[in-house]
């Protein structure tokens, strides 16, 4: 399926590089319109492009040792944990095309993997059906499952330097992004914002909910989530998702993901970034396993972060977690981070974390972790919280 996708998206973006259009130009990573209010393109004609670098470095200190998934001690020495060279360009009216090759470094930090973390072409006009309505959009490619709110956002994107473990625990430490067919659907409801509709098909790849019963053919994703105004004082963003895969014998395995989230806003200036994120997830795991019965772990998550000043922010997190295999297994984490943001491009966060578990060795554990974010080129993105 994967190779299929691509072949598919590679044609359409051919396809489309023959057609002009008023003005599309550097490509953003979340969906959402490339127009404004007037129907013409935000940024440069077809042609223009955009190329960004994003670097993130971590630095760690725990109380315990810890061990990577292959059972090699994990050392506190600082790690270049993740590069990105990100491309994004315009193909014609409506047409727009961005690939993000990473490589990402292991827990060990002995070797690099390289891969595409996404490479998609994105439509926001389709053939016969013209203009999709408001900021609608269709994706062909690899993209970030949009599966609740944290799971869509790149390490650099984060309000604390790992992603909660009530998300890797079922989609992994890098989050879940996996080839497939990407729709949304935005239904404007008067001034209060949109009411927006997402389906997904794709591989399931390999996430922890799945690999331990061997490889799942095909998975999907459903969501639906309102959104208030983003220039709105008060603003607001509250979603259902549900994630299923099924076994490629259709043997009646299944394993499905249930989450609830929200994240709300305090923004006193329209044209400033907000001074107060509030934000947390919900999630329940249903998983037929082969040897019979169901596993059905729950997890979830909240975080805030408040903008102290231009340069300053600081935030809190807990994290509540479930083991996969064994549900009564429980983790419990609290955490504080202090941010310095140098320019839009750089910051430096400073967090310490404190667990309670179940298991022997995530239990009494307390970890540091300074990590530094940069980014460079023709006109980086700002993690969500800081725009």
């Amino acid at each position: 399926m994967s190779a299929a996708l691509g072949a598919i998206a590679l044609a359409l973006a051919a396809t489309a590089q023959g057609e002009t259009g008023d003005a599309p130009g550097a490509v953003g990573l979340e969906a959402g319109s490339l127009r404004g209010e007037d129907g013409r393109w935000l940024f440069g004609a077809p042609g223009s492009f955009s190329l960004d670098l994003y670097g993130n470095i971590l630095a760690r200190k725990e109380t315990k040792e810890i061990f990577d998934e292959n059972g090699e001690p994990v050392g506190d020495a600082a790690r270049f944990r993740q590069l990105d060279l990100i491309f994004g360009a315009p193909l014609a009216s409506g047409v727009d095309v961005l690939a993000a090759a990473s490589a990402q470094s292991t827990l060990a930090n002995d070797e690099f993997e390289l891969e595409f973390d996404q490479a998609w072409v994105r439509f926001t006009e389709l053939p016969v059906l013209g203009d999709l309505p408001g900021d609608s959009t269709f994706r062909v490619g690899q993209y970030r499952t949009r599966f609740g709110r944290l799971n869509r956002e790149r390490v650099y994107d984060l309000p604390q330097p790992l992603r909660p473990r009530a998300l890797t625990t079922f989609l992994g430490e890098r989050g879940y992004a996996q080839t497939g067919l990407s729709g949304d659907l935005a239904l404007p409801v008067g001034d209060a914002g949109d009411v927006r509709l997402v389906a997904e098909y794709m591989d399931s790849g390999s996430p922890p909910i799945t690999d331990r019963d061997g490889a799942f053919a095909g998975g999907s994703n459903l969501r639906v989530a309102w959104e208030s105004d983003e220039r709105a004082e008060h603003g607001a963003e509250i979603g259902a998702s549900m994630l299923h895969s099924r076994r490629e014998d259709q043997d009646g395995r299944r394993v499905t993901l249930t989450g609830f989230d929200a994240l709300y806003r305090w923004r006193p200036d329209p044209d400033r970034p907000a001074r107060l994120w509030l934000g947390g997830e919900w999630i329940q795991a249903e998983v037929d396993r082969a040897t019979g019965g169901t596993a059905e772990p729950t997890t979830g998550y909240a975080w805030g972060l408040v903008r102290l000043s231009d340069e300053w922010a600081a935030g809190g997190h807990l994290d509540l977690s479930e083991e996969l295999e064994d549900a009564s297994l429980r983790t419990r984490t609290v955490g504080l981070d202090l941010t310095h943001l140098i320019n839009d491009d750089v910051r430096i966060t400073l967090t310490v974390e404190r667990s309670q578990s179940d298991v022997d060795l995530l239990d009494d554990v307390t970890r540091v972790f300074v990590e530094l974010n940069f980014a460079f080129g023709t006109g980086p993105e700002r993690p969500f919280w800081s725009r």
